[in-house]
């Protein structure tokens, strides 16, 4: 939802299966977030502020009909889970 990005502490956010469409920009604000589950939704892009999330671990998103990745994605040097 809009205003995520004022949760600044969060560090976890899980929310697969709930038809989510698409991603604030402001998810990139998000600086202590390690973990982002949302596969099954109906996302079918990323935002480019995804690459803002340094401390990003995990990240799912399989089960969405994504047509490509940001190129920005490529900063998120701490992942060691990715699924799509």
């Amino acid at each position: 939802p809009d205003g995520i990005g004022g949760l600044k502490n969060l560090e976890g956010l899980q929310a697969s299966a709930n038809d989510i469409e698409a991603l604030p920009d402001d998810l990139g604000d998000l600086s202590k977030l390690e973990v982002l589950e949302l596969g099954d939704n109906l996302i079918s892009g990323l935002p480019e502020s995804i690459g803002k999330l340094s401390k990003l671990k995990s990240l799912i998103l399989s089960g969405n009909p994504l047509s490509e990745l940001p190129v920005r994605i490529k900063r998120l040097l701490n992942l060691t889970r990715f699924e799509i």
